[in-house]
């Protein structure tokens, strides 16, 4: 038997398009080329700017296997005698590579159908100078399916601005890298779909400079889904934006962000009407301001609740400012009146320390009246070294009380399912509290609402407490 191995078929496109493969195409700024530069049997095109400033456009259509190349020569926008356009078809490009050198560039890149059973590489780099970067693989008919999509974009140096967005993930693997690298970056990013049954990994690298981001993310994550999201910040200002509307539900959800030096702010907005933690959920926020003044806020943002915590469900907040005079923030409170805050029937854990610093450390959370949390609320706050302020406002809204009437009971329907009875209430943890530690420095702790026999204070040097009262009740 001969031991001589079969080659691996090519794929037929690198054959018929031997005629262009090899050659670059040289326009007046930027150039195009088209091989198999990864040797793995698919085509890949590959773009190339200079030091001249350079807008570049290219729209594929993945499910047809087609492709455009606009190189605006003029860069006036308009497509003219003066512009080369390149239409590929046989198949969409495995790896996209554009490296757009210096000079003051744009980029745009549209995909209007979805990736679907494919194993594709977006390789962006803007060069340095103020650039503009746009990506739009969303919309109702985008989205990656049984597929790996690789994606690293390079803003370079300088003031660049990018729009991103992508759609739905499902059952499929998708890493995107940002590198802001320096100057004062704008980053938009959007992830408009559900993540299903999918690895989805987001890193971001802000940079040097004065930068800014934005991350929506307004769809479900399900099916023991993992997403994780990596922010790191740089020497400069930095000012980080992140939303979440829906559920995460047998899935996991990671959002880590170290904003290192600088007067930096984090701010996390949930919609609370839409967003739950639902069953086998996890969801944990680690975030650190770095040096610097910090802001570090989670909040609702004025929206009304309860957001669901399911039994066999974490939803973890650990928070800290780092070094310099910060202010954290939970917000996750309301009113007997709106509901606004949580249900808690799993776990809510809950670490908040200023660490170095005067800080001001504030919390407020409540929990729904109907029905009432049964959870478990495991939480601390640490003001650190300096001058602190600490603020707690605790409400917990238990199901009304029997008005004590004495009206005849109906008979029960012997086909009616009862109604399981009312929990009595969430448990605080190992410590059986929330503990409440100014640590080091002169420092002051204000509480406010119920239950606050369950909280323990140490080192406040100066101690307000504030009962909660129900207006309802006052004559």
């Amino acid at each position: 038997m001969s031991n001589t191995r079969r080659p691996t078929p090519r794929d037929p496109r690198v054959a018929a398009a031997a005629f262009e493969a090899l050659e670059s195409r040289i326009c007046r700024s930027a150039t195009y080329s088209v091989n198999d530069f990864d040797h793995n049997g698919t085509l890949d095109l590959r773009v190339r700017g200079s030091s001249s400033k350079e807008h570049v456009v290219i729209t594929e259509n993945p499910d047809a296997g087609t492709t455009t190349l606009w190189l605006d020569q003029n860069t006036n926008n308009i497509q003219d005698s003066k512009d080369v356009i390149k239409n590929f078809a046989g198949g969409s490009f495995g790896t996209i590579d554009v490296d757009l050198a210096s000079g003051d560039d744009s980029f745009e890149y549209t995909a209007t159908s979805a990736y679907d059973d494919q194993n594709r590489s977006l390789l962006f780099d803007m060069g340095s100078g103020n650039d503009k970067m746009k990506v739009f693989a969303a919309g109702d008919d985008g989205g990656v399916f049984n597929s790996h999509l690789n994606c690293d974009f390079d803003l370079d140096t300088g003031n660049d601005t990018a729009d991103i967005r992508f759609g739905a993930v499902d059952h499929s693997k998708f890493d995107l890298n940002i590198d802001g690298n320096s100057g004062d970056d704008s980053i938009h990013l959007e992830m408009t779909g559900d993540i299903t049954g999918s690895s989805s990994s987001i890193a971001v690298e802000l940079g040097s400079g004065k930068n800014k981001l934005e991350l929506l993310s307004p769809g479900a994550v399900n099916e023991g889904s993992n997403y994780f999201v990596t922010i790191v910040g740089g020497t400069g200002v930095d000012t980080v934006t992140t939303a979440l509307t829906a559920d995460i539900e047998d899935a996991r959800l990671f959002i880590t962000a170290n904003l290192q030096a600088g007067n930096d702010v984090f701010t996390n907005t949930f919609d609370l009407q839409n967003f739950d933690v639902r069953a086998l959920g996890v969801v944990v926020f680690n975030v650190n301001g770095g040096d610097g003044n910090d802001t570090i806020l989670v909040t609702r943002n004025g929206t009304f609740g309860p957001a669901d915590i399911e039994e066999n469900s974490l939803l973890d907040f650990e928070l800290r400012g780092g070094n310099g005079n910060d202010n954290v923030k939970l917000d996750l409170g309301g009113n007997a009146e709106n509901q606004r805050g949580i249900f808690l029937a799993g776990k809510l854990i809950v670490n908040m320390d200023g660490q170095g610093g005067d800080d001001t450390v504030s919390a407020e959370l409540s929990f729904s009246i109907d029905p009432a949390s049964y959870g478990d609320l495991t939480m601390t706050m640490k003001g650190g070294d300096g001058k602190d302020k600490m603020n707690f406002k605790l409400l917990d809204f238990f199901p009304p009380e029997d008005s004590g009437d004495d009206d005849e009971e109906e008979e029960p329907d012997p086909d009616e399912i009862p109604d399981p009875p009312d929990p009595i209430g969430f448990t605080y943890g190992p410590a059986g509290y929330v503990l409440i530690d100014g640590q080091v420095g002169t420092d002051s702790c204000k509480l406010e609402g119920q239950l606050l026999t369950n909280v323990r204070v140490r080192n406040c040097e100066s101690l307000v407490v504030v009962p909660y009262v129900d207006d309802s009740q006052v004559v």
